[in-house]
């Protein structure tokens, strides 16, 4: 059990009954899989959101990607609710990605990069307090150590974490800017690098010109999820779109 975040109990504070913890997560996770889901997920309204949590978490690991993004969507909104009814039970759940981002954790940590990204670009507070340490997700300091995500597929989480921040609160990325074309130079992994080219778009300084330039060409596509949807977008289209934004067009 996590502290600060309590257990489910019998009943919510107006007498209705709640479900226990795997019937929640089955609830959530077959609301996740329907068409209308935001409003199916908007019948568990009675349960409070720091009761909803782990059926999030646990919906992040869905072997069909819509339903791992959708389930990403709405952590960051229930994370979002917390925050607003009590501060610290939503540093709580940051704290508990980080943890699953932790070697020590012994766990994977799939789809919690972009949860965590999700949370914070939603919550100002959040973003405030703890985007410095998404954005360490993946920029590797001189000394090798700190949090960098040494596995590429978590890695390209958190770039896309990054960007999802960036598209909310530049102000927080930017200054970062240029520790993040570093490391983007040293990325190898195509999909890694197109979400790159759409955080630099998002960003829109010139400084990225270069590395745009190098990738207008490509046609890897990759499935970008936007507005709800996953959408199958060339790397090249991606750079020529972000260069456009570097230069005002």
């Amino acid at each position: 059990m996590w502290a600060g975040i309590e257990p489910l109990t019998a009943e919510n504070g107006n007498g209705t009954v709640l479900p226990g913890g795997r019937e929640l997560r089955a609830r959530v996770l077959a609301a996740l899989k329907e068409d209308d889901w935001e409003a199916r997920l908007g019948l568990l309204s009675d349960v409070p959101p720091e009761k909803l949590i782990a059926a999030y978490f646990a919906s992040l690991n869905d072997p069909a990607p819509l339903v791992r993004w959708r389930a990403v969507s709405a952590f960051g909104r229930n994370t979002a609710s917390i925050a607003a009814r009590d501060p610290e039970k939503a540093r709580v759940v940051i704290r508990r990605c980080m943890w699953n981002l932790n070697d020590e954790s012994g766990g994977i940590g799939w789809g919690v990069p972009e949860a965590m990204g999700e949370s914070l670009a939603l919550k100002r507070e959040l973003a405030d307090e703890f985007h410095s340490i998404l954005l360490s997700y993946v920029i590797q300091g001189d000394d090798d150590a700190g949090n960098h995500l040494e596995f590429a597929p978590l890695r390209k989480g958190a770039w896309w974490a990054i960007a999802r921040l960036a598209g909310e609160r530049p102000e927080l990325v930017h200054p970062a800017l240029h520790g993040l074309l570093a490391q983007a130079e040293l990325e190898k992994e195509r999909e890694i690098i197109a979400h790159a080219c759409r955080l630099f778009g998002l960003l829109g300084d010139p400084a990225a010109v270069p590395f745009l330039r190098k990738h207008l060409e490509s046609a890897h596509t990759i499935e970008l999820y936007l507005n709800g949807e996953l959408e199958s977008v060339e790397t090249g289209a991606i750079a020529r779109e972000a260069l456009e934004s570097c230069f005002g067009v």
